[in-house]
């Protein structure tokens, strides 16, 4: 199973907002990136599909978990420069990356219009077994000479290097993550910031 690593920069990158601020959400990567668990290399071919969905809540409830926190698509204005983000519920939206040459772009910026602790992040939508992504992963031949047919595990979208202000998502609700790997999972990949008056 392949799992492509899609570095996101996320800035200003300070844990804390004003209202009317933006929150930038940029990527610009090759059509090669690499996979996070093994560090080995996977080449995208043109057409790849990233379909691409945003998980957004506000951290209003510290006794529950982040599946309890309410959705907080509404607390945000979207401006979209490369590719585009849809909110398309109060809690989820749709991004699509654009594509470009040999390589792939976004440029998204939330503005909040209501304080409070919030906190996102970005997943896959694609089953294992899609048959969609079999044309678009090349990973080469084996040792036969056959083409290797990939399976995608899922896509993990990186925030910041795992600057991500975690300390600050782990303050404001329930964790129920304890074994390491995922631990570092949830560090790399949600992004959490506060919004102030």
């Amino acid at each position: 199973m392949v799992n492509p690593e899609i570095p996101l920069v996320i800035y200003p990158g300070a844990d804390t907002l004003s209202i009317g601020d933006t929150l930038w959400i940029e990527a610009e990567f090759p059509d090669s990136v690499q996979d996070y668990f093994t560090d080995q290399w996977i080449k995208l071919l043109p057409g790849f599909y990233f379909l691409t969905s945003i998980d957004i809540r506000s951290l209003d409830d510290p006794e529950g978990t982040y599946l309890d926190q309410p959705g907080a698509t509404g607390d945000f204005t979207v401006v979209n420069e490369k590719g585009t983000l849809d909110f398309t519920s109060g809690r989820f939206g749709r991004i699509e990356l654009l594509e470009s040459g040999a390589g792939y772009s976004l440029k998204v910026g939330l503005i909040p219009n209501r304080a409070g602790t919030k906190s996102f992040l970005l997943f896959n939508s694609h089953e294992p077994d899609d048959q969609v992504i079999k044309g678009y992963i090349d990973q080469g031949l084996d040792n036969s000479g056959e083409r290797i047919i990939p399976v995608l595990n899922f896509i993990v979208f990186t925030m910041n290097d795992g600057e991500s202000n975690h300390s600050l998502y782990t303050s404001s609700i329930q964790t129920v993550c304890c074994d390491p790997e995922q631990i570092q999972i949830e560090v790399d990949t949600r992004y959490t910031f506060h919004v102030k008056e």
